[in-house]
């Protein structure tokens, strides 16, 4: 199994996909096994989450050093902080481009702890799955099948043209 959408709940605009399986030569010829997989998802949450927190952190509190510094009342500029966020929400990209709209958000990131069934997919013990809630117009792509897996490069990947 490649990196593929394996469950959709449209009323939420949210994917669950595969990452990335262990032991299976991906689609531009790569091999992870399920060690190193393990290893790419949880630094991949550690960039996710501590990162972009220590970010938000940062400007929250620059706004606060420099008008404790000037001797005035704390104004927290939220347009600011905002936009800090936005470019937070950026994880997600289309053809991992990551530079573009805000197309969604993942929502989820774990390693499968056994082998198991989903939607009548056999997923095997290791294996990187991850949760997207899409932004509609981008989900629509998934509805219409543009896109059909995800991929750890830029966690979307198109159909390939047959």
């Amino acid at each position: 199994m490649n990196q593929q959408i394996i469950e959709k709940e449209d009323r939420l605009n949210y994917v669950l996909g595969v990452a990335y399986e262990p032991d299976v030569t991906d689609l531009q010829g790569d091999y992870m096994d399920a060690d190193t997989v393990r290893k790419v998802a949880w630094d991949f949450m550690d960039r996710l989450t501590g990162r972009d927190k220590e970010e938000v952190d940062k400007a929250f509190i620059e706004e606060l050093t420099e008008a404790y510094e000037n001797n005035e009342d704390v104004y927290i500029d939220m347009e600011k902080l905002s936009e800090v966020a936005n470019e937070l929400e950026k994880n997600v990209g289309d053809m991992h481009d990551e530079t573009g709209d805000h197309i969604g958000r993942i929502v989820e990131s774990y390693i499968a702890p056994s082998d198991m069934e989903i939607n009548g997919e056999n997923i095997r013990k290791g294996t990187w799955l991850v949760g997207v809630v899409f932004s509609d117009p981008y989900y629509q792509k998934v509805l219409r099948g543009e896109w059909t897996g995800l991929s750890i490069g830029g966690y979307i990947q198109a159909a390939m043209e047959e």
